[in-house]
């Protein structure tokens, strides 16, 4: 934070309109194959029309699902940008403190409303995760011999769960770090000692 705090002017504005450029392309190219990673094929009646310019395109949901996580990338390095540029190092008006919590609300929409339904689409749509199918049976002498199975809903409920608690920490810690920006940065002592075996040692607060 310290570093990016003291960046000049021209060097942010740089790299703050790369990282919007980058993130529209990724963007664009991630929901074309979201979108087309699952657009009929034409082998049903009346999808004729879709044979053609999509037809390069494999039917899968690796494909939909990867061109989901691009976009995701893409859009979080157009955010990062857009904060970069017209958030960081400004003067703090209204009108960009509003900016900056509609980037922020931007953020969390995606990271806990749209992820976890894409998730939720994914694991009950293509992968067919459902309550039936038995991901894994617990041995019967670990739980005094009762049948104790755990379906794949249940993993999926437990993967959601750890991701929104994973996210929750790394939003704190952000938010945390982010009162250091504009701060100077903590004074190192760049004495040297020798340690007991011979070397040199540089102490560090």
């Amino acid at each position: 934070m310290h570093r990016l705090s003291t960046m000049d002017d021209g060097t942010r504005a740089r790299l703050s309109w790369s990282l919007m450029a980058l993130g529209l392309g990724a963007l664009a190219v991630g929901v074309f194959f979201a979108h087309a990673g699952l657009a009929p094929d034409g082998s049903a009646p009346g999808e004729e029309q879709f044979i053609g310019y999509l037809e390069f395109v494999p039917r899968h949901w690796l494909v939909f699902t990867a061109g989901q996580l691009v976009a995701f990338g893409g859009s979080q390095l157009m955010l990062a940008g857009a904060a970069l540029l017209w958030v960081a190092n400004q003067p703090l008006t209204w009108a960009r403190a509003g900016l900056a919590a509609w980037l922020a609300w931007i953020e969390l929409v995606l990271l806990w409303g749209v992820v976890p339904s894409e998730w939720l689409n994914l694991t009950q749509g293509p992968l067919g995760w459902t309550s039936q199918n038995i991901f894994l049976t617990i041995p019967p002498w670990l739980v005094l011999n009762n049948p104790i199975d755990i379906s794949y809903a249940a993993l999926k409920d437990m993967i959601a769960g750890g991701y929104h608690m994973f996210s929750l920490v790394i939003v704190l810690w952000f938010a945390f770090k982010i009162q250091d920006w504009g701060k100077t940065a903590p004074k190192q002592d760049d004495s040297v000692t020798e340690s007991p075996y011979g070397r040199p040692m540089r102490k560090v607060t």
